[in-house]
């Protein structure tokens, strides 16, 4: 099953439903800031395959619940906001769920500490070999762990804000990479998909629409 957010277009909706990728649209997250509150990635973040959030987004993605409390500005917003990538953990670790943290640690993840809160969203993770972020603080922090992709900011919407980020305007089930939107419309377009072909993936852009950040899409299995 695939959890996106309410804010996913009805065109990439309809090419979900074609593909044959069942998804469910998750609930609102009343305690996060309006614009984010249906975004995946903001409410749960997966570990070495157990996926954690709290309270009533825990029970609705039948998480591992730890018990915290979300904010509805930053940093209180961004506790689930990081992501894995070869055997390490990447978020901020003063704004990062401490209960997440304890299990990365306990299970001999090294953290990488970053200063991005929304080190997800602004993430495109690609398995262990490669990142793509136009975040220069994460770039920075994984040289030397897996190949890095600096893009340039901006060309990806998130209404009210200026813009939104990469890793929340996509999601990847195998070794396919699905964009809300269509890539192409990216001014980095070229260099994105090489490095995404670079890394063994492929690229799939769900509509012809500009390229929007919906929380990205958390998948499981079941």
């Amino acid at each position: 099953m695939l959890y996106i957010g309410s804010d996913v277009s009805y065109k990439c909706r309809e090419t979900l439903k074609k593909l044959n990728i069942p998804f469910e649209v998750m609930p609102q997250n009343a305690s996060l800031p309006s614009p984010v509150c249906t975004h995946p990635d903001m409410s749960a973040v997966t570990i070495q395959g157990r996926l954690f959030s709290a309270g009533d987004m825990a029970r609705f993605f039948a998480a591992v619940d730890t018990g915290e409390t979300f904010g509805d500005r930053y940093p209180y917003d961004v506790i689930f906001n990081g992501f894995e990538i070869g055997g390490n953990l990447v978020c901020n670790e003063n704004s990062f769920s401490k209960a997440v943290l304890q299990f990365a640690t306990d299970n001999g993840m090294r953290v990488i500490n970053v200063n991005q809160g929304y080190a997800k969203c602004s993430t495109l993770v690609l398995g262990n070999k490669g990142v793509i972020t136009a975040d220069r603080s994460i770039a920075k922090a994984l040289e030397g762990v897996c190949k890095v992709l600096l893009i340039e900011a901006g060309g990806i919407l998130l209404p009210p804000y200026n813009f939104g980020f990469i890793g929340g305007a996509s999601f990847i089930i195998g070794k396919t990479v699905y964009f809300f939107g269509n890539i192409c419309n990216h001014r980095n377009c070229d260099m994105i998909l090489n490095f995404i072909s670079e890394c063994g993936f492929n690229a799939i852009s769900l509509s012809d629409e500009p390229l929007f950040e919906c929380g990205g899409g958390i998948y499981t299995d079941e």
